[in-house]
């Protein structure tokens, strides 16, 4: 992955993603248009980081209510 025309080397993609998932908030930069509602579920449902300042996709918060609905009903089970 580069940033600013600086190569960095990550062991795999699950970790790439999480150096750039990093690199965007520590910068404070804004998420790819295209990429915004993928870059905002992650931000939400993985690492559980919500702001004042995030854009209200419907589908995203969506897609989290379902997953958390899954799980509970999973966790029910057991």
């Amino acid at each position: 992955m580069s940033v600013d025309d600086v190569l960095y080397s990550v062991e795999n993609p699950t970790k790439a993603i999480d150096v750039c998932f990093k690199i965007y908030h520590a910068l404070n930069a804004k998420y790819p248009t295209a990429a915004e509602p993928s870059w905002l579920f992650l931000q939400k449902a993985i690492y559980k980081i919500f702001t004042s300042q995030d854009p209200k996709f419907s589908s995203v918060d969506i897609l989290i209510a379902d997953i958390k609905a899954e799980q509970q009903k999973t966790s029910e089970l057991v």
